[in-house]
């Protein structure tokens, strides 16, 4: 009934024959911006998450979590034996290298080999692309004791830094 007093009609009148492609026009047009404004917020609310903004608003910024460290504890070492450990490394929402260092209390005799950064596929857009890092610590220890490796993991620009302790038991 609104539509039909916009047009200066009663609503019991009829709708005249020249008029008809107009009001035709004008509901196709409307319901085509109706549903480019629902595409377009679904768009937006469901990227919502992926994006990152001053206050809350988009700005076509893929937000890049910090490095995590996955391992928190290293499998007991002993004196004078071989050992080799794994450390992980994941960086979300980037594909990107991952570079990891031991800054300090790493063990006699224990070295730290670096690390080697593998991608995984995209499953739906590219948003969702993690890097993982398999960081490799191998060697003899020479002296038992608890230790705390202070680990830095890091972006291939430097710009995502994290910094973690790892324990290590070596035992006699």
């Amino acid at each position: 009934m609104a539509v039909l007093a916009l047009f200066g009609m009663e609503p019991t009148a009829t709708i005249p024959p020249a008029r008809k492609p107009k009001i035709l026009i004008i509901v196709f047009f409307l319901a085509l911006l109706l549903a480019i404004a629902n595409a377009g917020l679904y768009y937006f609310f469901s990227r919502k998450q992926k994006f990152v903004g001053g206050n809350g608003n988009t700005h076509g910024q893929i937000i890049r979590k910090h490095p995590l460290i996955n391992t928190e504890t290293l499998p007991n070492a002993k004196v004078g034996a071989d050992y080799q450990a794994v450390i992980f490394i994941t960086l979300q929402n980037a594909n990107t290298e991952i570079s990891g260092q031991i800054i300090s209390g790493l063990p006699p005799g224990l070295n730290f080999n670096g690390c080697v950064t593998k991608f995984n596929d995209p499953i739906d857009t590219i948003f969702q692309v993690n890097s993982v890092a398999r960081c490799t610590l191998e060697g003899t220890p020479g002296k038992d004791g608890n230790y705390t490796l202070v680990f830095l993991a890091s972006s291939q620009d430097d710009t995502l830094n994290t910094k973690g302790n790892i324990s290590l038991t070596v035992e006699p």
